[in-house]
């Protein structure tokens, strides 16, 4: 099933909410659904929050592709609702609104940890992409922590902005912090923007990033680009 939801009016996007919460329990037998909206506002509340696991749930379902609110409710749905779930793709505006997170930051990070603990029954899911379109601070302290339990995945995409980090990511920072736990993983796709002020003269050089993904057997592209106050972009 695939299903894409236009709307440029806000009390339409409060019934977009409602669609994603029913549509599991309208189409019971579906094995490939594709939900996703278009909209000139992002999603303004979460999806599955404070809602029971049975409100959300299929024992049909193996592929899935989502359009989100933030990172919590990609974890609320790998609670063991979708107990048969081999492939998921999730697309979200942000990890976690930046104003949320300026008000109520370790308010906010503790409650994602919780969810991000409690996901469980990976063993069929072998597929996982995460596609995130504003900028994230809390790839180290959230992502990582969530991708070092798919430790049955075969493929993993990511497409991630990243700011207020201190150095750039190479395949060695990558294999220690999560890769390295990820036993059946046969196939990394990524596209990492890293956005970082850097204080001294010193220019990193992209050949010497790059030599550390191609040493791997991994074929990376990317620049870095070093604006007035000095930004790298790579990807």
């Amino acid at each position: 099933m695939n299903l894409t939801i236009c709307t440029k009016n806000t009390n339409t996007f409060n019934l977009l909410v409602d669609i994603y919460r029913q549509i599991f329990c309208l189409f019971t037998n579906l094995t490939n659904l594709y939900l996703d909206f278009i909209s000139e506002y992002v999603l303004t509340k979460s999806l599955l929050d404070n809602l029971p696991s049975t409100t959300c749930s299929s024992s049909t379902i193996t592929y899935l592709n989502i359009k989100l609110h933030n990172i919590d409710d990609c974890f609320l749905l790998l609670d063991g609702r979708l107990s048969e779930l081999h492939t998921l793709i999730v697309k979200l505006d942000f990890i976690h609104d930046q104003e949320i997170l300026r008000r109520i930051p370790l308010e906010t990070l503790c409650h994602s940890i919780i969810l991000a603990d409690k996901t469980k029954n990976f063993e069929k899911l072998k597929s996982f992409s995460l596609i995130v379109q504003q900028l994230t601070n809390e790839f180290d302290t959230l992502i990582v922590r969530f991708l070092r339990r798919l430790v049955h995945l075969e493929t993993l995409s990511l497409s991630l902005h990243l700011y207020q980090r201190s150095s750039f990511i190479d395949y060695t920072y990558l294999e220690n912090i999560f890769l390295g736990s990820l036993l059946c993983l046969r196939n990394f796709h990524f596209d990492i923007v890293d956005h970082i002020i850097i204080y001294d003269d010193t220019k990193p050089c992209f050949s010497d990033i790059q030599q550390t993904f191609i040493r791997k057997g991994y074929h990376v592209n990317g620049y870095l680009d070093c604006a007035i106050h000095p930004v790298g972009l790579w990807s």
